[in-house]
């Protein structure tokens, strides 16, 4: 689930996965008609580019609600990234907001999410520094699968922090 030219440059270059059209910002799909049964969403350094977080998280609520089993979350850390106390703007001016892992969690509460799993993770691959949120999440009611706490175990020896 993306937007303009990163699902067509997707449905161009693989030959697998389902490439829905979305407004994230609206939160808003542009396609109605495909399955996500015993998906996974992987929402990944996405929610601090949006102005307003609340139309993304209620269109991912509906996508579970649909048969996802589950969501993984990604963001910077703005505590770790640029220190405590600095409450922005980010840095990075395709960001608009940045959470520390507190706001982070009760964000994601607030919006109807029970969370996995919370904890720290790798930015990327060059440095080995855990300076961005790692979040597994279901609707807030319904258990998560065996599969979705396999994983959430599994994200411990594979470099996050709880």
């Amino acid at each position: 689930i993306d937007y303009g030219a990163n699902v067509s440059w997707c449905r161009e270059n693989h030959r697998f996965g389902t490439w829905i059209e979305a407004d994230l910002e609206y939160g808003i799909l542009r396609e109605r008609n495909f399955a996500v049964e015993k998906s996974i969403l992987i929402c990944s350094d996405v929610i601090e580019h949006l102005i307003n977080p609340v139309p993304f998280l209620r269109l991912i609520r509906n996508v579970l609600r649909q048969g996802a089993v589950a969501v993984i979350f990604s963001t910077p850390e703005r505590d770790l990234t640029r220190g405590e106390g600095d409450n922005g703007p980010p840095e990075n001016p395709c960001h608009v907001r940045e959470w520390n892992s507190e706001e982070f969690k009760a964000l994601l509460e607030w919006a109807g999410f029970e969370l996995i799993y919370l904890g720290l993770t790798r930015s990327n691959d060059a440095e080995p520094d855990e300076k961005t949120i790692l979040a597994i999440a279901v609707l807030r009611g319904t258990a998560a699968t065996e599969e979705v706490h396999r994983y959430a175990k599994l994200s411990v020896p594979y470099g996050c922090t709880p």
